[in-house]
């Protein structure tokens, strides 16, 4: 596609979003405010990255702390690239707890799955939190003993190579180290290994 196509695509595109917005802002104007709508209006300026920034923040200064923020804020959260998806879920639970929000509880579990892959000691971390936070939930009691486990098999794993390198640290032959080798009769021993030119030190050396 050539860069003129591109952006008469890109125009189209955007006037298709503001088209949809405008739409779902006329129904509210007649309907109401409701969460349900509020939500639609959001969700139909998926496909511009700012104005879908800028709505979320809308809906979130219109309804503050309540579970339709919360799911807004969710949602917005799952369209990031995953290093701002991470700080957006983290910045999710700290505002909306889990205990109180029930769709902080999604956010949680794209978080946990991101630090699983990265992190696997804050997936723990997180998994301990959410299951005291949710002590019902089966779903993180489940996670919390794969991640106990996990975290037990590498510990052991990593004792085992601890181990194993200290054994064949022990068995290893040092550098330079100093064997007696018998040379014949008429000459006294000579430590191997230790010798300038032909000539052994530490008293020893070759009668001439």
């Amino acid at each position: 596609m050539s860069p003129a196509a591109r952006r008469r695509t890109s125009s189209v595109a955007r006037t298709q979003v503001d088209a949809a917005a405008a739409a779902w802002r006329k129904v509210m104007a007649i309907d109401g405010e409701s969460p349900e709508l509020w939500l639609r209006l959001v969700r139909s300026v998926r496909e511009s990255p700012a104005k879908y920034k800028a709505l979320t923040d809308e809906l979130i200064a219109r309804l503050p702390h309540t579970d339709t923020a919360a799911q807004a804020y969710e949602l917005w959260a799952e369209s990031l690239p995953v290093t701002p998806r991470i700080a957006a879920f983290e910045r999710l639970i700290a505002d909306y707890p889990p205990q109180t929000f029930a769709s902080t509880a999604t956010g949680a579990m794209w978080l946990f799955a991101l630090y699983d892959d990265a992190a696997p000691v804050k997936a723990a971390a997180l998994a301990h939190a959410m299951a005291t936070a949710l002590p019902k939930d089966k779903e993180w009691q489940s996670k919390v003993a794969y991640s106990d486990t996990l975290a037990a098999a590498e510990a052991k794993a990593e004792a085992e190579r601890l181990h194993a390198h200290e054994v064949q640290f022990f068995f290893k032959e040092p550098a330079r180290v100093i064997f007696a080798k018998t040379r014949r009769l008429h000459e006294r021993r000579c430590l191997i290994g230790i010798t300038i030119g032909r000539e052994c030190r530490r008293g020893f050396w070759k009668h001439k």
